[in-house]
């Protein structure tokens, strides 16, 4: 029996279902002027080939010379043909979706393994793996550029040989013109491998949504957050953005979150700490007053500049971005506190992990006891370190050691 979806209780405001169409239709204007302009560019791109192949002929070259020119753009042919392969091969790193022989690795060997310990053998042979391939196609284009470039010399050295003492700057006209001539077939052979694989990206995002649906789990090759905990309270969704982002990502336009009273004040903060900086810079090593007029004018246009950061108005996506990270982050924070879990950054490998706080706190005692480094204080000494300050320094201003003003300035 089909099992309908229920309807929203509420639906969108006009103003936002009109945004979202007009962002629609924008995306889809954007993708079709890309393939007229491509389509175009192509044709017009093969009309000026053909009249700088037509403009080659008149100079009556003979048949071996003819076939030594399609030899040299055959080469040039396979060699973006195996610059296309890499381009899309990149573009499966890129999108989370490598062929299918890289799930085929036999793993006899450590068939006895579990858990975090085989993912992470199973990913660094994907990694070898990977980076075999890479080698490979790299191998076979540099194969291929040293072999073009030494054709286009032999024939240049052979076309010299045969001219005459006053052809040589026919010769030179000529190849001249044949380079010109390989640089356009270069060309246009590299504006459809960009264009392909914009195609590509396009329908390799839609293979990596829909593999993300399903129940089968493959492991990746890129770096993956570590759960040490029976089970976790994160969806997939919320697994692969911690693995992705990893503990040095920063979210993109944090401040169009905040309210204007918080934006304004962080800008003067920002201001305040950048003309710290500077202006004492420009007093010690170029003596310029405090107020002087550059100073003041700088003042001026750093405070300008950075509102004019702060308060712009974000396009629809890059705020819908915003949001959805930031409701993304809150709801693992609300989830591991829940769970009791803490998240931290490995020694090693640096990326997240998550364990079990009476775990953590286990392991911190087992290290401890182990390697004797820490010891446990029962009190807390800095009291007894802050009276003591305070008592040193008013014995040297009693003493006159140092002025009341220096007193005021080392007082914790």
């Amino acid at each position: 029996m089909i099992q309908l979806s229920p309807c929203p209780t509420t639906l969108h405001s006009l103003e936002i279902t009109d945004q979202s169409l007009k962002d629609f239709v924008r995306l889809h204007h954007i993708d079709l002027v890309r393939t007229v302009n491509y389509q175009k560019n192509k044709l017009k791109g093969i009309i000026y080939e053909k009249r700088l192949f037509n403009q080659l002929s008149s100079y009556h070259l003979t048949e071996v010379q003819h076939q030594k020119i399609d030899q040299i753009t055959t080469i040039r042919k396979k060699q973006f043909k195996i610059f296309e392969d890499l381009t899309i091969f990149e573009q499966r790193i890129l999108c989370h979706t490598l062929p299918k022989t890289f799930d085929d690795i036999p793993i006899v060997t450590y068939q006895n393994l579990f858990g975090n310990e085989a993912n992470k053998i199973m990913q660094e042979l994907k990694r070898r793996k990977l980076n075999d391939q890479l080698k490979k196609y790299e191998l076979e284009l540099q194969h291929y550029e040293d072999l073009y470039q030494t054709d286009i010399n032999i024939f240049e050295s052979k076309l010299i040989d045969i001219s005459l003492n006053h052809q040589h700057t026919q010769a030179d006209m000529f190849m001249a013109l044949l380079k010109c001539y390989l640089s356009h077939y270069t060309n246009r052979l590299m504006r459809r491998i960009r264009y392909k694989e914009a195609c590509v990206h396009v329908k390799l995002v839609r293979q990596h949504r829909r593999h993300l649906l399903s129940k089968q789990e493959i492991v990746d090759v890129y770096p993956q957050i570590i759960v040490d905990v029976p089970k976790v309270s994160l969806n997939r969704f919320q697994l692969d953005y911690l693995s992705q982002s990893g503990p040095n990502y920063i979210r993109s336009n944090q401040s169009s979150l905040h309210s204007y009273k918080h934006q304004e004040k962080h800008v003067q903060q920002e201001h305040k700490n950048i003309m710290n900086v500077i202006t004492r810079y420009l007093i010690r090593e170029h003596h310029i007053p405090l107020t002087a007029t550059i100073i003041r004018e700088l003042s001026q246009q750093l405070e300008t500049s950075l509102r004019q950061q702060y308060t712009t108005p974000l396009s629809y996506l890059n705020v819908y971005r915003a949001r959805k990270e930031f409701k993304l982050m809150k709801s693992i924070q609300h989830r591991l506190q829940k769970g009791n879990y803490i998240l931290r950054e490995t020694d090693k490998s640096g990326i997240f992990h998550i364990g079990n706080s009476v775990d953590y706190e286990k392991k911190a005692e087992a290290y401890r006891q182990k390697t004797g480094a820490y010891i446990e204080l029962d009190s807390n000494p800095l009291w007894s370190v802050f009276d003591k300050v305070i008592l040193l320094l008013n014995d040297l201003r009693s003493k006159k050691y140092i002025l009341s003003w220096q007193l005021d300035k080392m007082m914790p």
